[in-house]
């Protein structure tokens, strides 16, 4: 396939999986006005990240986006800035297992502003369409979840978990059900996370949960780039469970190169399977909320309604995490992923329970 032919082979995907009405979020030269515009808020944002250098930073930013040369008419700076580096952790994982994909992995900017990222096989290259869609919710719901257990430390230190303490730190701290209310119902509104807003939250836990997040859901597409060349197997399964069956295994490879991951670079949730953990709860959670108020419909580009029941993928997920770690280390794992999913449980039954007091309210 020559270079222009691809190009156009990928203008037809991004055209077809867009959003009607959201054409302008990729167009570059919106990007570029926004990038005029924002100033004050990246350098808010990066002032907390690193106070000294800030003006420097925001600065080799804009540059960078400025500079930027778009690869097809729906491409973005912010979708190769942030998967290219992703994609090489996950080759890099890939490595450590010993495993490689025959052809090679080329990156384009998703349009769909879904959760997760779409794995295009072929005979000749796979295709891998990541975007705002995946880093939206993987940022926030990082945001989220690194503040909860943030809150939760300070309130009870290192001690276990359980139901009584996590209410009370839920009680103590409003907002940590009042950030995953509003976050759910702009999902059920919008079927998205991008342009839920600013949400400033900066912790070393929130960073470790965002690149787990990110190398999970790009190594699970790996996983059906791997059933396509044959070099991973499903075994004999009845036709209308083949596609369960697939998404299972794109799982557990998703976890398993997430896994190797964090024993490379000490990232503890993405080895112990927490990270996958969280990503599975918080797309549960926005689905209950889209269910309990009758948000806008599933966009026919998204791949949500395709996947198996979230509960059954946590546990394998979790049984995986047991199998693959040493007898020494297991209780440890094992007890986190349980603590995790309380945590979870917990969670979830404040926000339903906002929703339905939210509902009652309404119809009275």
């Amino acid at each position: 396939m020559s270079e222009d032919d691809a190009k156009r082979y990928i203008e037809y995907f991004q055209k077809g999986m867009m959003t009607e009405g959201t054409e302008h979020r990729f167009d570059h030269s919106f990007a570029l006005k926004w990038l005029e515009q924002s100033r004050t808020i990246r350098e808010e944002m990066a002032r907390r990240e690193a106070p000294q250098h800030y003006k420097s930073l925001v600065r080799e930013f804009e540059a960078e986006m400025a500079s930027y040369v778009p690869k097809t008419k729906y491409d973005t700076f912010e979708a190769n800035a942030i998967f290219s580096g992703v994609l090489k952790l996950v080759d890099e994982a890939c490595g450590a297992w010993d495993v490689k994909l025959n052809r090679p992995v080329v990156l384009a900017a998703s349009t769909a502003l879904d959760i997760t990222p779409l794995a295009l096989p072929s005979s000749d290259v796979h295709h891998l369409f990541a975007g705002l869609g995946t880093y939206s919710f993987c940022n926030y719901w990082s945001k989220m979840w690194s503040e909860t257990f943030n809150c939760l430390s300070e309130a009870h230190g290192t001690v276990q978990m359980d139901r009584p303490k996590v209410r009370s730190a839920l009680m103590a701290n409003p907002h940590l059900v009042l950030l995953p209310l509003t976050m759910t119902l702009y999902y059920a509104a919008n079927s998205t996370l991008v342009g839920y807003g600013p949400l400033m939250q900066r912790s070393a836990l929130r960073m470790e949960l965002l690149t787990a997040m990110e190398v999970f859901a790009v190594g699970h597409e790996y996983g059906h780039f791997f059933l396509e060349e044959g070099t991973g197997h499903i075994g004999d399964v009845p036709e209308d469970e083949r596609s369960t069956a697939e998404e299972h295994f794109a799982d557990a490879i998703g976890y398993l190169l997430c896994r190797a991951y964090g024993n490379k670079h000490n990232n503890w949730s993405a080895f112990c399977g927490a990270a996958t953990l969280l990503f599975f709860r918080s797309v549960e959670l926005c689905e209950l909320v889209r269910e309990r108020v009758g948000g806008a419909p599933i966009p026919k580009t998204s791949t949500v309604a395709s996947h198996p029941p979230t509960k059954a993928r946590v546990k394998r997920v979790c049984d995986l995490a047991g199998i693959y770690t040493a007898p020494d280390q297991r209780p440890t794992v094992t007890g986190y992923l349980a603590e995790t999913a309380l945590i979870c449980d917990v969670v979830e039954e404040a926000v339903l329970a906002s929703v339905d007091e939210f509902k009652r309210h309404e119809a009275g």
